[in-house]
């Protein structure tokens, strides 16, 4: 992944993450994860600009492809709607993407933060 990750307004887009470190052999698993674009990587959950639900269910938000049990890593998709990014207004912002995961036993953890551009719709990035 380059410096940031570049996600385009009104086109959709599918982010893939790997969980590694559930704990084994205690049937523990993914029960839901998020990803959450944030003005800022201090920003609480709830002001999160967008903020995707996933679980072993597949919706138009993505799915918990691989829940981990009892293999210590499993794998999320996300699929980031056509309209997902609507209400982002500032383009020469940095976001911030989070992905966390909520375990059967419980836990939360964060699996990664990144920094996100979005691109106004029709225009494309160059190199």
């Amino acid at each position: 992944m380059d410096a940031y990750d570049t996600l385009t307004q009104y086109t959709s887009a599918q982010r893939t993450f790997t969980v590694n470190g559930i704990p084994t052999p205690n049937s523990v698993d993914i029960s839901s994860a998020y990803w959450m674009l944030k003005n800022y990587l201090t920003d609480a959950d709830n002001l999160a600009l967008v903020s995707l639900n996933v679980t072993s269910s597949p919706t138009s938000a993505g799915v918990v492809t691989n829940d981990g049990l009892n293999t210590g890593s499993g794998q999320l998709d996300f699929v980031i709607g056509n309209d997902a990014l609507a209400a982002i207004t500032d383009f020469d912002s940095t976001y911030y993407a989070t992905v966390k995961v909520v375990l059967s036993n419980g836990m939360v953890a964060v699996v990664t933060e990144y920094p996100v551009k979005v691109l106004k719709a029709g225009i494309c990035a160059t190199s």
